[in-house]
């Protein structure tokens, strides 16, 4: 087994919700607040804050070298493989294990949109007799947002567009094609109004 120590270029985006419009993100408060997250216990030497790109007064963009290490092993013909992983000095997370978690998240989410989007074409329906006449999801969320949904929903947990069939003028069906991306297998998720 060997153990690799390796700086890894995380972005994280920080909402700023008390600045006033002239408050502009430190490498000192991004670094304070990134240590301040509770999830990894970072020490100065761990964490070096690299590039801070500020968007507007209340959202930035700071691009940090966080110090992790990886354990590898081989399988029975030899070929190398992580298997774990750890940020600074914490407890050790089983990479297939936080795959399957990532996973579990990416397909929440993507069920919580969709029924989001189906939510915002009942209301159109109600107030409009029909569904929006689009053939794109990209342009429905656009004749949704904000009046009859409250975020913008176009992709799936995965980074997909999400699919739009018409299956008549009073019958429509939202698809994410899920884990695997392809269409019509068994990890699709799929909604209708």
């Amino acid at each position: 087994m060997s153990v690799t120590w390796i700086p890894v270029l995380l972005s994280l985006i920080f909402f700023l919700t008390a600045c006033g419009s002239s408050h502009k993100l430190s490498q000192k408060t991004a670094h304070k607040i990134i240590r301040q997250l509770g999830l990894i216990d970072l020490k100065d030497r761990e964490l070096e804050i690299q590039n801070i790109t500020q968007s507007g007064n209340h959202q930035a963009v700071v691009e940090a070298n966080l110090q992790m290490a990886f354990l590898m092993s081989t399988d029975s013909e030899g070929t190398w493989s992580v298997t774990s992983f750890r940020l600074a000095d914490r407890n050790w997370v089983n990479v297939k294990t936080f795959l399957r978690a990532i996973e579990l998240i990416k397909n929440q989410q993507t069920r919580k949109d969709l029924n989001n989007l189906a939510a915002g074409l009942r209301k159109f329906k109600r107030e409009n007799g029909h569904y929006p006449t689009v053939e794109k999801l990209v342009n429905l969320a656009d004749v949704l947002f904000p009046r009859y949904m409250p975020t913008l929903v176009r992709y799936d947990g995965w980074g997909r567009e999400l699919i739009l069939q018409h299956n008549s003028k009073q019958s429509l069906t939202i698809i994410s094609l899920g884990t695997d991306g392809i269409q019509d297998t068994a990890d699709d998720i799929v909604t209708s109004p």
